[in-house]
């Protein structure tokens, strides 16, 4: 019966036709954009509104989107004999000869479309419209210049490269940071696709910003006011949570279209295929649909598996107390704990744990990016790199966040001689990636737990706002705890070590026990320290920071 039912639904469900009308949006602008000679239909914001999604009201001349339309359409396409030479330009190598000048003529065809990017970049709006697809369904609409636009941002890195081989490296400098804008502006999209596509164009801005900054060429004014704007730009990080919250605002209207739009459920269990307009049926079909669907789809229980989801996902991945990021996500647990029933909530559901490693990749690379440029710009004073990153704070950086990668402080090293380097702030690539996430799982021992437990004093002192004498006090507690930490790892650090690399996690956890012991003491000596004034002052604040996220 059960099957029966499901099949006259779905059979239903074919038989009524979406219906789209070709009005103009609600400010009298047309629907219909042109991108690369293809015409696309804007997806109308009231028609998002109603399923209670957030639309933002900006005007066309104040939205960097439309400008970044602009600068698409003006672009030149790129000759393929001359891709190969674009990807080394990409990746900073300038060509020597007629494939230079070849590839230096092409960037100058493209001028008007490079000027458009910068004046895009600038802009404090950015919200690009959804166009449709062949039904009304979510799950058709079209993001159709994401791919255009990391080709924007390639031209720019070429472009910086062609500014590096003429000696100007300021100019090149600017041409990464304009990327680095254009990256933030698209990440904070409406969809984690979005949040996606900006950390990879991100990506492309910080290998830029390394590489030119490490020449040597970079004027310190330039350097500094870079410094400066970067710090700035890592408020506007696409982070995984954002992403998340808007993935599970999408998830709703999913659910709602498998119930109420037409064909959209069979469009889903074939392959994303089309049924639109194959039996165009009275209206009252549609009604009957709608109400077979809800029998063996009951939409308000899925939500509610699909939000648990997602909140899930958030809280395993959130940043503890202590600093540390969250584990790698355990997907196939979460997955498990979804009724077998819910065919929708387990056939719909996104794979994240990718999404959530190059998150924690691209905020790990505008930091290590950020901080190299505070190194380079401190040897500049000070004729050689600081021996520590703390040494950059406060006159080049305000603090030294940790490794979103690790949780811990970043490996920094410098080295002295004719050639002095930087290490421990390169690139998070796909090479060293796996190596940063296994350090990610080490329990609390030796330099990863001195790393925690310092910052963890660090944000009690900033909560409470202690004083220098307090901050004395609470210095000289954390050195007793280590100490006695100390001790312990010297005694069974070969032992916890073994454990690590043979995956006994069950005795890792029973070995570190009186570790995490310690660090509680820790907490409960530091909370101590502050005066009632400074613990309401610090609950005020954190009152107030609530109100605003809510």
């Amino acid at each position: 019966m059960y099957r029966y039912v499901l099949v006259c639904a779905l059979w239903i469900g074919m038989w009524t036709s979406p219906t789209w009308g070709q009005e103009d949006l609600e400010n009298g602008e047309s629907n219909k954009v042109i991108i690369k000679g293809k015409e696309f239909t804007i997806y109308p914001p009231k028609k998002l509104r109603a399923r209670g999604m957030e639309v933002r009201d900006v005007p066309r001349d104040q939205n960097a989107a439309w400008v970044y339309i602009d600068a698409i359409n003006a672009m030149v396409d790129l000759p393929e004999d001359l891709q190969e030479t674009f990807d080394g330009a990409t990746a900073g190598e300038w060509p020597e000869g007629e494939a230079g000048d070849r590839l230096a003529a092409w960037l100058e065809q493209n001028r008007t479309s490079l000027d458009l990017i910068r004046r895009a970049s600038v802009m404090d709006e950015y919200d690009m419209p959804f166009f449709r697809g062949d039904t009304d369904a979510i799950i058709a609409i079209l993001l159709p210049n994401l791919s255009d636009t990391r080709q924007l941002a390639k031209t720019l890195s070429v472009e910086a490269s062609h500014l590096m081989s003429q000696g100007d490296a300021d100019a090149a400098l600017e041409c990464c940071l304009t990327t680095q804008r254009m990256a933030y502006q698209v990440g904070n999209g409406k969809t984690i696709i979005e949040g996606l596509v900006g950390n990879a164009v991100g990506g492309l801005a910080q290998q830029g910003m390394m590489r030119i900054t490490e020449s040597g060429e970079v004027s310190a004014e330039i350097l500094k006011a870079t410094i400066a704007e970067m710090e700035d730009l890592s408020s506007f990080f696409p982070s995984f949570e954002r992403m998340v919250r808007a993935e599970m605002q999408w998830a709703e209207s999913f659910i709602d279209d498998a119930i109420e739009i037409p064909g959209s459920f069979t469009m889903l269990s074939s392959g994303y295929g089309t049924v639109e307009g194959l039996f165009p049926p009275p209206a009252g079909w549609s009604r009957l649909a709608v109400r077979l669907k809800r029998l063996y789809l009951p939409d308000r229980t899925v939500k509610k598996h699909f939000k648990e989801h997602y909140e899930a996902l958030i809280n395993a991945t959130k940043k503890h107390e202590d600093g540390t990021v969250g584990m790698v996500i355990d997907e196939a647990t979460l997955f498990n704990k979804i009724p077998a029933w819910d065919i929708l909530s387990r056939m719909m559901l996104p794979s994240l744990s990718r999404a959530h490693e190059l998150s924690l990749r691209a905020e790990s690379n505008h930091i290590r990016a950020f901080l190299t440029m505070a190194a380079v710009a401190y040897k500049t004073d000070q004729g050689e790199y600081p021996p520590t990153l703390s040494a950059l704070v406060p006159a080049y950086v305000p603090s030294v966040p940790a490794d979103p990668m690790t949780g811990y402080d970043f490996e920094y090293e410098a080295t002295s001689g004719e050639k002095p380097v930087v290490k421990g702030l390169a690139m998070v690539t796909r090479e060293n990636e796996a190596e940063l996430r296994k350090k990610r799982r080490t329990p609390a021992i030796l330099n990863p737990r001195a790393s925690r437990w310092r910052r963890y004093v660090q944000s009690v002192c900033d909560r409470y706002e202690l004083t220098d004498a307090q901050r004395a006090s609470a210095e000289a507690i954390l050195r007793d705890m280590e100490a006695r930490a100390a001790r312990y790892e010297q005694v069974h650090g070969a032992k916890l070590q073994r454990l690590i690399e043979a995956g006994q996690s069950a005795e890792l956890a029973r070995r570190t026990d009186p570790l995490d012991k310690m660090f509680k003491e820790l907490r409960q000596r530091l909370v101590a320290i502050p005066n009632d004034k400074q613990r309401a002052s610090a609950k005020r604040s954190e009152a107030k920071d609530s109100n605003k996220e809510n």
